[in-house]
């Protein structure tokens, strides 16, 4: 993606970048999604409609320290305010998620206990997705349905 704002998101720590790219890369959408997974360096893309019109979003996370830095480059040019680009892209990533206290309380499970342990601040991002961008990847999954009246 070329041209547009880049803002960087803020990251509350923990968060498992790796994990929430590779759960977006797994499930992109072609021509409305990509996805790169490359070491110390994610990259994620997306066209959205939203309420004043349709925009891309393009975040990349790099390592940093201990870390990540996320930052989004928009493209408004399809009306789309960047504010409105920003907020799916804080919602898509669950970047306001409190990764401490639900890490605190998924711990005392002892099933969920090891893999809390193992990647501190875990997320699958599905609930946060924009309600504008459920069809497309519910409905792009889906395998063909029978004909009427078959089984």
């Amino acid at each position: 993606m070329t041209g547009g704002a880049v803002v960087d998101l803020g990251v509350h720590e923990p968060y498992d970048a790796p994990g929430v790219f590779a759960f977006l890369a797994a499930r992109a959408v072609p021509g409305v999604e990509v996805a790169h997974l490359a070491g110390d360096r994610l990259t994620y893309a997306r066209t959205l409609r939203t309420r004043s019109g349709t925009g891309t979003l393009g975040v990349s996370a790099r390592a940093a320290g201990a870390g990540w830095r996320l930052e989004v480059q928009v493209d408004t040019s399809g009306g789309a305010q960047e504010s409105e680009l920003v907020d799916a892209a804080r919602r898509l990533l669950d970047l306001d998620h409190d990764a401490i206290a639900a890490d605190a309380a998924l711990a005392r499970d002892p099933l969920l206990s090891l893999a809390v342990r193992d990647v501190p601040g875990i997320r699958v991002p599905v609930r946060s997705t924009p309600p504008s961008c459920w069809c497309v990847p519910s409905w792009a999954s889906r395998s063909p349905s029978p004909r009427p009246g078959r089984t």
